[in-house]
């Protein structure tokens, strides 16, 4: 059927059209854009045709699945004129563009929903969310999380719960055990889902070794992050233990705690003001030949300001800056905090300048 005909054959039929027929053929018509938009065009020239939210996202939805992306927002257009129109609609689109692997798209149909006159609500956010990681987008998702706190507006369990899930579907032990703490920070105390996330961690754990194959580095830290979520600090120092007498026995490393390990025990003992332990894990770590970054040396100064332990928070800063780390603005205000509070300006104009320097010799290098 072509869609030039669509309009005289329906004529010839004498059709009563109704918001439900209308509504019921849509739906029947949903795989063919081409239909859709054709019987849409011919029902709304009839009497008794009236404009729905209904009808329209199902035209909506039509014209998505054939990634007919223009004449959707041409859509969108009417609906408003027509006074249709609601942040339904733009769900619809927002998923659609997710299966088109359009991420940008995703999130500028969100703006454009502000555009339209519709404030952008905790619902929204969490909504927008749930698509991007849907789409495998979820460090936009991380994005759009952080915009929505700088609006003000208060993530719910709902939010947390579905940023954590899309890293923990990334695998980024990190980032999950960040977003995890943070929530329990905010006053949010997620056990069930977490015990789910820990006894599925085991299984496989236990799984892997019973079939024969050792765990390797990545399978041993997915679970350390597990249990320094739940604060389960003997079994985070059996696994350690574990890792390290499988470092022992083979040559290959697989199994040696890596960088991503030392860096989640040592923010579980910051975070539960055990900087004494932290400091033992990053003496074995540089034992090991595994080189700090600049996050593992701005979580350890900045433990050591909070428990009032200055020089050696200054030893530490030093021996980043002698690695030509730079530092963050934020761990170096910390610390210039706690030197000003002791009266040790010196000290701050001192490594003030080592900032300087260090900054200028990268500014020189990126110009030759």
């Amino acid at each position: 059927m072509q869609n030039s005909s669509v309009g005289p054959i329906l004529d010839k039929a004498s059709i009563e059209v109704s918001s439900a027929l209308v509504f019921e053929v849509l739906k029947r018509l949903n795989n063919s854009s081409v239909l859709s938009l054709s019987f849409f065009r011919w029902a709304e020239k009839q009497s008794g045709f009236k404009y729905t939210t209904d009808s329209y996202n199902l035209l909506v939805e039509s014209l998505g699945k054939a990634k007919q992306f223009r004449l959707i927002w041409v859509t969108v257009f009417d609906m408003k004129e027509k006074g249709v129109l609601t942040k339904d609609t733009f769900s619809l689109i927002a998923r659609r563009y997710a299966r088109a692997r359009k991420a940008d798209g995703v999130i500028d149909t969100f703006v454009k929903m502000e555009k339209y006159g519709f404030e952008m609500e905790l619902s929204d956010f969490n909504r927008l969310m749930y698509v991007l990681i849907k789409a495998n987008q979820v460090t936009k998702a991380q994005e759009v999380f952080d915009q929505m706190r700088n609006r003000r507006i208060v993530p719910n369990t709902k939010s947390y719960t579905i940023l954590l899930e899309g890293w923990r579907h990334e695998k980024n032990l990190l980032k999950l055990d960040e977003g995890y703490r943070e929530m329990k920070v905010e006053g949010f105390e997620p056990d069930a889902w977490n015990e789910k996330r820990l006894q599925e961690a085991v299984r496989f754990f236990e799984l892997s070794k019973a079939s024969g194959f050792p765990p390797e580095a990545p399978t041993y830290n997915a679970l350390v992050g597990d249990f320094c979520s739940s604060g389960r600090f003997h079994d985070v120092d059996r696994i350690l233990d574990e890792m390290r007498k499988c470092g022992e026995m083979s040559s290959d490393e697989v199994c040696e705690p890596t960088l991503s390990t030392y860096e989640v025990v040592m923010r579980m003992f910051c975070n539960e003001e055990r900087v004494d332990m932290a400091i033992k894990i990053w003496d074995e770590m540089k034992e090991k030949g595994v080189l700090p970054g600049m996050h593992m040396f701005s979580m350890l100064i900045n433990s050591l300001c909070h428990e009032d332990k200055v020089d050696e928070a200054c030893k530490y800063f030093q021996e980043m800056l002698n690695l030509g780390i730079r530092p963050r603005e934020a761990s170096f205000r910390i610390l210039k905090r706690s030197l000003l509070y002791k009266g040790r300006k010196d000290t701050v104009v001192h490594l003030d300048r080592q900032i300087e320097k260090l900054r200028k010799g990268r500014t020189s290098s990126m110009r030759q």
